[in-house]
C-alpha cells in the first residue's frame, strides 16, 4: 500500500510540473511555503521558518539588527540589519538572500542602514531570485539604505543582485550600493542583473543607486530610470548592458575611476538608448535634469510634497490623496482597495507608496498591504518620509439572500420547538429559528403562519433577517389513546366495563367494541361485558375512529380473563432501619380484601423480629433480613405473598455530656 501511495504521489508531481511548464496555470499564485512550517526563503545563511520568521538568526556568519519575514505578503523587512558570512547555497550560488518559489514576488523593505556581505570564495549571487516573479527593494525615504558586497572569488561568477527568471527588479525610495568582487577568470560579474534573454527589466524610481561589477554594473533587457533618481553604473567591460529609458541627464567615462573629461550622452525616455557590446563607456552616471528638493506634509487623507527649489510644478507642490474603496458593502462586487490619484505625483518623479490597511475598533485586522474584503471598520494609510495620511471607511454587512422562506409541517399537539426549519437551496448559508417562544402551539389541523428569523452562518458579513412569515401545515396526529392489554371478570353473570380500560388522552373519536372469536358464554353490550358460567378467556377488539385532530387508532385487543377469584397484588416498599431504632415497620397494602400478616423469613431470625399484625420491627444485629408479607385468600381473591428486604444499619452514637477539663497544678 505504501509503495502504491508513493507511486501515485510521484505521478501527481510529474503532472503538476508538466502543467506549470506548459503554462496551463499562468495566473496561479503559490505562497512561499514548503512543509513542516518552513518557507522557501533563505536569509543570512538560514532557511526561514514559522518559528524564526520574526527574528531570523544567522548561519555561517554573524549579524546585527533584525530581519523578519511576513509570509502573507512575501515581505522581508531589514531593520538596521547587517550580515557578514558565507550565506546559503541556493542551487549553484551562495546567497545572502535567496528566493526559491515559482510565480511569487519578493518584497524587501529597508528600514535604516543595512548591509549584506558574502565572503564565500565560490560562485556568489548576494541577492538571488533563483525562482520567482519580481523583486522589489524599497524604503520609506532616501535615507533607508542597503549595501550589497562580495569578495574576489576563484571559482564561478560573482553577482550582486540577480533575478534569474526574466522578470523585473524594482528599486525605489532608498539608497542602494552594490559592489561585487572579481569573478573567476572568464566568468561574468554583474552588479545588478535582470536576465535579459526574456525581457528582464530594471526599474529605478526616486532612488540613489551605485552599482559596480566586473562585466557591467547594470544589465537588463530594459532599464528604466525616472527623473528623480541618481544612478552610477561601473563595469570593467562596460558600464551598462541593455536599453536605458530615461529623461535624466547622462554622462559617461571610458575608465572606471571616472576621470574627466566625461562625455554627455543624449537620452530618450520613450525608445531608449541601447548600450551594447560596442559601448566604450566603463562608467555612466544618470542625474535628474531638475533635482526636486521636497519637503512633505500630511493633512487628512493627503500627503503634499513641496519643492523648495525653483521648478515648474504648480505652486511648487504636488499632492497624493487617498480615496475610499468603491466597495461599500460586503460581496457587492466592487473594488476593495483604496485608490490614489498618483498621475501628478509620478510625473514629479516621486514613488507611489504602498497603501496599508488596518482595523478600527471593534474590527480586528492586522496592518497589511492586503485590502480587507470583509465587513468592518477600517483605516487606509500611506506614509512618505515619516508623514502619514489616513482615511477611515466602512464596509457594511450585506443583506442575506433569504427571499425563499422555508415551509414546514407539523402534527397536531406539537409546539414550534418540535418544528425544524430547513434553509432552501439558493439562499445565503444560514439557519432559521422561530421568533416566538418555542412553547408556542402549532394550533389545530390546517395552515398557520408564524414569524421566523434567518441568521446567516457568516454573521460577520451578513445581517440577520427578522419578521419573516413562515407557513406551517399542521396535520392530524397519531391517535394518543391507549388500550389495556388485559381485563378480569368473575364468572356467573358478573360485568366489567371495558371503557375503564381505555385512556382517550384527548381523542374524541367513536369507540367500537367487538368479541373476536369464541364468546365463551359472554355477551357484550356497548363497552360492558357480561360473563357466562365458565372460566377461561375471550378477546375483545377495540377500534377508535379519527376525529378533527387525531387519526384513527389501529384495532387493539383486550384479553378478558374469566376467573373464579381475582388476583390481589401486595404493595410494600423495602425498609432501612438503624440498629436499636424503634417504631419502624413494614407497611403493606393489597388490591384485594385479604387480611395482611407479617413473618420473618427463615434465615433472618438472627437479625430482626416482626409483629405479625402490625409489621413493627425489632432489630437484633446489623445486616440484611427478609420479611414475608401475606394477603389471605377470600371468597373473591386468591391469597398473595411478597418479600420485603430490611436493611439494618449502624446506630448513630449519641454524646449526652461533654468531658470535663482537669486543672493541673505545677
Amino acid at each position: 500500500m505504501k509503495q502504491k501511495k508513493r507511486l501515485l504521489k510521484g505521478i501527481f508531481s510529474i503532472l503538476l510540473c508538466f502543467m506549470m511548464v506548459m503554462g496551463l496555470m499562468p495566473n496561479m499564485t503559490i505562497p512561499a511555503y514548503a512543509d513542516g512550517g518552513t518557507y522557501l526563503i533563505y536569509v543570512g545563511g538560514t532557511q526561514v521558518t514559522e518559528t524564526n520568521k520574526d527574528n531570523i538568526p544567522p548561519t555561517n556568519g554573524k549579524s546585527t539588527g533584525t530581519a523578519s519575514y511576513d509570509s502573507g505578503t512575501n515581505t522581508l523587512t531589514l531593520n538596521n540589519y547587517t550580515y557578514t558570512g558565507e550565506g546559503y547555497k541556493l542551487a549553484d550560488s551562495y546567497a545572502g538572500i535567496g528566493w526559491d518559489i515559482s510565480n511569487a514576488d519578493l518584497n524587501i523593505v529597508l528600514e535604516g542602514e543595512n548591509e549584506i556581505h558574502i565572503t564565500k570564495n565560490e560562485t556568489v549571487s548576494v541577492i538571488y531570485l533563483y525562482r520567482g516573479n519580481n523583486l522589489k527593494i524599497s524604503g520609506s525615504s532616501i535615507d533607508d539604505k542597503l549595501v550589497v558586497k562580495s569578495n574576489n572569488i576563484n571559482t564561478g561568477f560573482n553577482q550582486g543582485i540577480v533575478n534569474g527568471q526574466a522578470k523585473s527588479i524594482n528599486i525605489s525610495n532608498c539608497k542602494l550600493e552594490v559592489e561585487v568582487g572579481d569573478p573567476q577568470s572568464g566568468q561574468d560579474g554583474y552588479g545588478i542583473k535582470a536576465t535579459p534573454f526574456a525581457n528582464g527589466e530594471i526599474n529605478i524610481n526616486n532612488a540613489n543607486v551605485t552599482t559596480k561589477g566586473k562585466t557591467a554594473g547594470l544589465s537588463g533587457f530594459s532599464i528604466n530610470i525616472d527623473n528623480a533618481s541618481t544612478v552610477t553604473s561601473i563595469g570593467d567591460t562596460q558600464a551598462v548592458k541593455g536599453t536605458v529609458k530615461t529623461a535624466a541627464n547622462c554622462k559617461g567615462w571610458t575608465d572606471t575611476v571616472m576621470t574627466d573629461p566625461s562625455t554627455s550622452i543624449a537620452m530618450n525616455s520613450t525608445s531608449g538608448v541601447l548600450f551594447d557590446s560596442t559601448s566604450t563607456y566603463k562608467a555612466v552616471e544618470f542625474t535628474p535634469s531638475h533635482v526636486h528638493n521636497f519637503s512633505y506634509s500630511a493633512t487628512g487623507a493627503a500627503i503634499t510634497a513641496t519643492c523648495t527649489s525653483d521648478c515648474n510644478l504648480p505652486e511648487k507642490k504636488v499632492s497624493l490623496t487617498l480615496s475610499a474603496p468603491t466597495k461599500t458593502t460586503y460581496n457587492d462586487g466592487n473594488n476593495a482597495a483604496a485608490t490614489l490619484d498618483s498621475t501628478a505625483w509620478v510625473a514629479a518623479g516621486l514613488v507611489v507608496p504602498e497603501i496599508y490597511y488596518e482595523g478600527v475598533s471593534p474590527t480586528s485586522y492586522a496592518k497589511t498591504t492586503a485590502a480587507p474584503a470583509n465587513a468592518g471598520n477600517y483605516k487606509a494609510t500611506i506614509t512618505v518620509s515619516g508623514k502619514t495620511a489616513s482615511l477611515n471607511y466602512t464596509i457594511a454587512k450585506a443583506e442575506p439572500n433569504a427571499d425563499d422562506a422555508p415551509t414546514a409541517s407539523a402534527t397536531y399537539g406539537q409546539t414550534l420547538a418540535d418544528v425544524t426549519l430547513t434553509n432552501p437551496n439558493g439562499n445565503t448559508p444560514g439557519t432559521w429559528t422561530w421568533e416566538s417562544d418555542g412553547t408556542t402551539s402549532v394550533g389545530s389541523v390546517g395552515s398557520h403562519t408564524f414569524k421566523a428569523v434567518f441568521t446567516p452562518t457568516d454573521t460577520a458579513n451578513y445581517k440577520k433577517k427578522e419578521n419573516v412569515d413562515v407557513t406551517v401545515t399542521v396535520g392530524k396526529a397519531a391517535n394518543p389513546a391507549t388500550v389495556a392489554d388485559t381485563a378480569v371478570v368473575r364468572k356467573n353473570r358478573n360485568t366489567v366495563d371495558l371503557a375503564e380500560y381505555i385512556d382517550m388522552r384527548g381523542a374524541t373519536g367513536t369507540v367500537s367494541y367487538a368479541i373476536n372469536g369464541e364468546a365463551n358464554g359472554c355477551t357484550l353490550n356497548g363497552s360492558v361485558l357480561t360473563s357466562g358460567s365458565d372460566t377461561g378467556s375471550i378477546t375483545v377488539d377495540v377500534s377508535i375512529a379519527e376525529d378533527d385532530n387525531y387519526l384513527a387508532l389501529a384495532t387493539k385487543h383486550i384479553t378478558v380473563t374469566i376467573t373464579d377469584k381475582f388476583t390481589q397484588t401486595i404493595t410494600a416498599p423495602d425498609v432501612t432501619v438503624a440498629y436499636g431504632e424503634t417504631g419502624k415497620r413494614v407497611s403493606a397494602t393489597t388490591t384485594g380484601d385479604g387480611a395482611i400478616s407479617y413473618a420473618v423469613k427463615r434465615g433472618s431470625e438472627d437479625y430482626i423480629d416482626v409483629d405479625a399484625s402490625t409489621g413493627e420491627l425489632t432489630t437484633k444485629r446489623i445486616g440484611t433480613a427478609t420479611v414475608i408479607v401475606t394477603a389471605a385468600g377470600t371468597d373473591t381473591y386468591e391469597a398473595a405473598i411478597k418479600e420485603v428486604t430490611v436493611t439494618i444499619t449502624k446506630a448513630t452514637a449519641v454524646v449526652t455530656k461533654a468531658p470535663e477539663a482537669k486543672e493541673l497544678v505545677y
